[in-house]
């Protein structure tokens, strides 16, 4: 479990964009952070690239940090460009798709356990 975001510059402005790279005809990953309530990572899709349907046991948030890219929810595709995000109520069926190369950060929040 990664717990720390430490890897980044400290008291430093950078960009997230900046801290993957485009690999071609492939979908690039890197986990920022994973944790029970926490899962962040960075994604770079080739264009071409998709994640076909699928749900996770989380709320999810998606932002689009460079280029554009198709997020399929439900079956109803929404278009985002840089700066653009949207989330998703946890076991929502969803789909991602480059139509360009693209890259995002990903958020999952998943319910807390209760004790």
């Amino acid at each position: 479990m990664n717990t720390s975001l430490s890897h980044f510059p400290q008291k430093e402005a950078f960009s997230l964009a900046d801290q993957i790279s485009y690999l071609p005809k492939q979908i690039n990953k890197t986990m920022l952070y994973d944790a029970p309530n926490l899962r962040m990572l960075l994604m770079a899709f080739d264009q071409g690239e998709a994640l076909g349907t699928h749900t996770t046991r989380g709320e999810v948030l998606i932002h689009l940090l460079e280029g554009a890219g198709t997020v399929i929810i439900e079956d109803e595709p929404h278009h985002l460009t840089a700066g653009e995000s949207i989330m998703m109520p946890s076991g929502t069926p969803h789909a991602v798709q480059a139509e360009q190369p693209f890259k995002m950060l990903l958020q999952v929040f998943f319910p807390t356990q209760e004790s």
